[in-house]
């Protein structure tokens, strides 16, 4: 069974949630909007993954989890997984009383005559389970469409349609603003500080302080360039997680988190033992193949690193990148070495698997609700011909998807680990944890 269409609700704490699939399987969803504005002062969020206090605004959040019919959220890396494709979302809201219509003067969130109910106002997901809250999204209500099937006058159905975007989104709609040069020096971690300061970012963040410092900036492209070109010259990697955190996460991110390099679920099609999924998409190709990297920073001299090995198998696969804002040549030299040695052999892996929580509800929902981008799962894939796909993936994105009535699925976008497994398990992986790195 699906979610109903007038949903039971719970008591979470200080909201409510709402069951799914009669609560049978125990996971609820709470469907919040602050509409709200919060004051100027700050709350503190505690510490940060990198030991630094990270903080974030005040928010006070109308609960609408009783209206919930239906949702879907989808957040992505590409490919590299090195930039932040986007967070998006949706929910489907009971409107037949009307409350949710910014157009009605007394509707339950008008505050002096006027509706609190605007586009820009904070969203969120989150599921329970087990006495866990899980994060699904956190970003901005970006398109609150109302949908009336009609009846006749004042009867039928009505839902609200709320679009969420992620604070991405929020930060690519921000124009830069130039300043005088400033930040020469600057650590991957204080450089991102920097430019979500000026950019008016009041979230919470988590930073890694990087292996890579920058040269001077005027921030005058607006925040997302800065950042990405930030990203680029660490070799590292900057998103919101689901909770809405900031996090940046420096160059060997995929090596040194444990999430990234311990197995946190195995998938498998024929071993009890295993996960299930369904669909799995196998790849094997040059999409991501780079055997010679030219990067040059901003005043310096174009630094090579190359792999004739991987020239004589596979051909010439080129990647240039110019203008780094990195401060010597030496760090232009390791961000083309870590390209080489992480891309030079395409790699056979399985690119997505789709999994259905209910299929085996204790043992699912807890990982399928936990996993977040950059986790390493396993997969093994029985193909006809009596072979075995047994593969080591990164997690590139996840899309959870609820129609009303309707199951719940969870598709994943995968990226093969092993190039980041080699370097962990790897000769100089001896000196990796809180010593010398690579490159």
């Amino acid at each position: 069974m699906g979610p109903h269409l007038g949903p039971d609700t719970v008591s979470d704490g200080s909201h409510m949630t709402v069951d799914f699939f009669d609560g049978v399987d125990g996971v609820t969803v709470t469907a919040e909007a602050a509409f709200v504005l919060p004051g100027s002062g700050y709350a503190s969020w505690g510490s940060s993954l990198w030991g630094r206090s990270a903080w974030g605004p005040g928010v006070t959040y109308q609960d609408l989890s009783s209206r919930l019919r239906g949702f879907g959220t989808k957040r992505s890396f590409d490919q590299t997984l090195d930039r932040w494709q986007s967070g998006s979302g949706w929910a489907l809201l009971d409107n037949r009383d009307g409350d949710l219509s910014p157009s009605n003067p007394a509707g339950a969130y008008v505050v002096s005559s006027a509706s609190t109910i605007l586009p820009g106002r904070r969203f969120r997901l989150r599921a329970h389970y087990g006495g866990v809250t899980y994060g699904l999204i956190s970003g901005v209500i970006d398109n609150w469409q109302e949908e009336i099937i009609s009846a006749g006058p004042g009867t039928g159905d009505a839902t609200v349609r709320v679009s969420i975007v992620d604070d991405w989104a929020e930060l690519a709609a921000v124009d830069g603003l130039e300043v005088a040069p400033e930040g020469a020096g600057d650590t991957f971690g204080s450089r991102v500080d920097r430019i979500l300061l000026a950019a008016g970012f009041r979230g919470a963040r988590s930073l890694d302080p990087g292996e890579a410092t920058m040269q001077a900036t005027t921030l005058s492209s607006g925040p997302v360039a800065e950042l990405e070109a930030t990203a680029l010259a660490e070799g590292g990697t900057i998103w919101p997680d689901a909770d809405g955190v900031l996090q940046a996460s420096g160059r060997y991110g995929l090596v040194d988190s444990p999430r990234s390099r311990e197995v946190q679920a195995t998938f498998g099609d024929l071993d009890p033992a295993h996960l299930p999924y369904s669909d799995p998409q196998p790849a094997y190709d040059r999409r991501l193949l780079c055997n010679v990297a030219v990067y040059t920073r901003t005043g310096g001299t174009p630094q090579t690193a190359d792999d004739d090995a991987s020239r004589a198998r596979y051909g010439l696969k080129r990647a240039v990148e110019s203008a780094l804002i990195c401060e010597s040549d030496g760090q232009a030299l390791a961000l083309a070495q870590w390209k080489v040695a992480r891309f030079r052999e395409p790699r056979r892996r399985i690119d997505r698997i789709t999994v259905s929580p209910r299929s085996r509800p204790a043992e699912l929902w807890p990982v399928v609700l936990a996993a977040r981008e950059r986790d390493l799962w396993r997969v093994v894939h029985h193909p006809p011909g009596g072979y075995t796909d047994d593969v080591y993936c990164h997690i590139v994105g996840t899309e959870h998807t609820v129609q009303p009535g309707g199951e719940w699925t969870v598709t994943v976008d995968l990226w093969s680990a092993e190039p980041y497994l080699t370097y962990s398990t790897s000769r100089w992986g001896v000196a990796l944890w809180g010593r010398s790195k690579w490159f």
